[in-house]
């Protein structure tokens, strides 16, 4: 269950802030750290404290995050790159 909130989040916030953010590595460095904080929020409201998992599994989630943030900008990142080389 854990994983599918993770991944929703990691989702949600990739493509909000792809969608608001037109520099690719800030919108991947941004939608990273709100996926960890989310996540974090969430295991809070869930078992009442956080750091569940440690430093090195949030280390782990925070790689699948940015990888998962940075596919998903991909589409983002080629219709910008499109639409600059049009004009």
């Amino acid at each position: 269950m854990a994983t599918v909130v993770f991944l929703a989040l990691a989702i949600a916030s990739s493509l909000a802030w792809h969608t608001k953010v037109n520099r690719y590595l800030a919108a991947v460095a941004g939608a990273t750290a709100t996926t960890l904080l989310a996540f974090e929020v969430v295991l809070f409201l869930y078992f009442g404290r956080t750091g569940i998992f440690g430093p090195i599994a949030l280390a782990i989630l925070a790689l699948i995050a940015a990888l998962l943030a940075a596919l998903l900008g991909l589409p983002f990142r080629r219709r910008r790159l499109a639409a600059a080389n049009s004009h």
